[in-house]
Formats: C-alpha cells, sequence, structure tokens
C-alpha cells in the first residue's frame, strides 16, 4: 500500500490564488497538499489545480461543498430522475475523473444484461 492510497485530489478550475486562499477552509487533519496538472484544454488556464485531501473527507462530500464553485459541484445522484423502476446508485466501479462517455459505457453494459422486471405494481 502506498502513502497516496489514503489520499485523494479534489480537481477544480480556479487560479493558483483563489486555490490558495480556500486553503483555510480545510482542516489541517484532512489537507495534504497542493498539486497541479496540465490544463485540459486549449482554450483554458495552462495547468488545473487541485486538493489533495484524505479519502475518508472526500466520500462525506464536505469538501466538494466547501472547495468547489456551484457549476463544478457533482449533482446529487438519481437528482431529477423520474422512472418506471426504482434503482440504486452504486459508486463502486466509478473512478475519479472518469469521462461521461466511459460512464455511460460501463452503465449501457451494466444494465443491458438484466432483465427488466415481468411487472409493475402502480401505487
Amino acid at each position: 500500500m502506498t502513502i497516496d492510497s489514503h489520499w485523494e485530489m479534489l480537481w477544480c478550475n480556479e487560479t493558483f490564488a483563489q486555490v490558495i486562499a480556500k486553503c483555510r477552509s480545510i482542516p489541517a487533519n484532512y489537507y495534504g497538499g497542493i498539486r497541479h496538472r496540465r490544463g485540459r484544454d486549449w482554450e483554458g488556464q495552462p495547468y488545473q489545480y487541485g486538493w489533495r485531501i484524505t479519502k475518508a473527507w472526500f466520500a462525506s462530500g464536505d469538501p466538494q461543498g466547501t472547495l468547489l464553485n456551484a457549476e463544478e459541484r457533482v449533482t446529487t445522484a438519481m437528482e431529477g430522475v423520474v422512472g418506471a423502476y426504482d434503482y440504486v446508485v452504486d459508486y463502486t466501479y466509478l473512478v475519479v475523473d472518469m469521462t461521461k462517455e466511459q460512464v455511460a459505457e460501463f452503465l449501457l453494459e451494466s444494465t443491458k444484461k438484466r432483465r427488466i422486471p415481468l411487472a409493475h405494481f402502480a401505487d
């Protein structure tokens, strides 16, 4: 097990100065530093910055609400979904930074093998 196995990266689209300013809102026992990587598109910033935080705090959802802007936050699972059947969302096989295409392919593959219930009981 490596040292990084206890940490998770929370990436954002803010400037380095904004990332530094938000470090004050991270509890010291959850903070593991700031990291950077190359920007993801040509028109955007040359670097993308993020906070290295403990997996436990990341899993709580608190850092996303505290550190990310509203447009960068992930929406609640199944928010706004209306359907005939109940679904349970499990993020076990989804990893950080998966593209939308990878998520869609995974969901398609995992759901097309399951049978749809024969009967649906109305309220």
